[in-house]
Parts: C-alpha cells; sequence; structure tokens
C-alpha cells in the first residue's frame, strides 16, 4: 500500500486520484480486462465478503498503520486489524501505559518476559 501511496503522491504532486483497493474475488470489471486469463476463485471472493468493507486504500492504509489504540480497544475482541497480540502494551499511549501499569514502556522492556505477562494478565490487557 506505502509504495502505490508514494508511486502516486510522486506522479500526481498536485491532486491524488482515487486510489482504490482490489479485493481478490471482487475485483472491478476494468481490473479484470487487464488480464485475458482472468479465473474467478468463489472460494476467495466468498472467503473475503467479511472483510470487504471499502475500497480506499488511503482510509485503510491510515486505519492499518495506527500505532496507538484507546484502553478499550486493546481490551476488545478479535483486536483491531494489525495489532499484534505478542505487543498489545505498545500501542498504548505513554500517558495510560503509565496509567495502568505505574511505569514506562521502557521500565516495562526491561522487565523478564514471565513478569511482562503476569503485569498484562493483573491489568486486564492479557
Amino acid at each position: 500500500m506505502m509504495t502505490v501511496i508514494s508511486y502516486a503522491r510522486a506522479k500526481y504532486s498536485s491532486s491524488l486520484p482515487p486510489l482504490k483497493l482490489v479485493w481478490a474475488g471482487h475485483e472491478p470489471r476494468e481490473f479484470v480486462n487487464f488480464f485475458p486469463e482472468w479465473i474467478v476463485n468463489d472460494f476467495v471472493a466468498k472467503s473475503n465478503e467479511e472483510w470487504l468493507e471499502s475500497d480506499d486504500l488511503l482510509s485503510a492504509y491510515e486505519e492499518l498503520s495506527r500505532s496507538e489504540y484507546s484502553w478499550e480497544e486493546l481490551q476488545a475482541r478479535p483486536l483491531p486489524p494489525g495489532v499484534d497480540p505478542a505487543k498489545i502494551e505498545t500501542y498504548l499511549s505513554d500517558s495510560v501505559f503509565m496509567e495502568k501499569f505505574k511505569m514506562s514502556k521502557e521500565e516495562f522492556s526491561a522487565c523478564p518476559r514471565w513478569k511482562q505477562v503476569e503485569m498484562k494478565k493483573v491489568s486486564g490487557l492479557f
């Protein structure tokens, strides 16, 4: 996504044209016409239906590139797209992290892994 966005910004510096995501199994006719041997895979189309929300590449990229989430968002299941469950605490802002763990992210990182897991359990983030 970042490559496409960078290319579009370099080519169309004044105003970006609409950048669209192409979901496997839900390809627009204009896209399929570029490939004469295109084969539609019904299984892929069916499995992508649950993820198909928007075809706006910029908004999808911004959502997947988020580096901070609220406490409530990180406690919800399933986790937001792109969040690594093994490092869930890293997505908290410094102030929320300090409030919940009573230490800085650097102090937390210096603790042994078993202690980090225990602190996440106690705080309700595990």
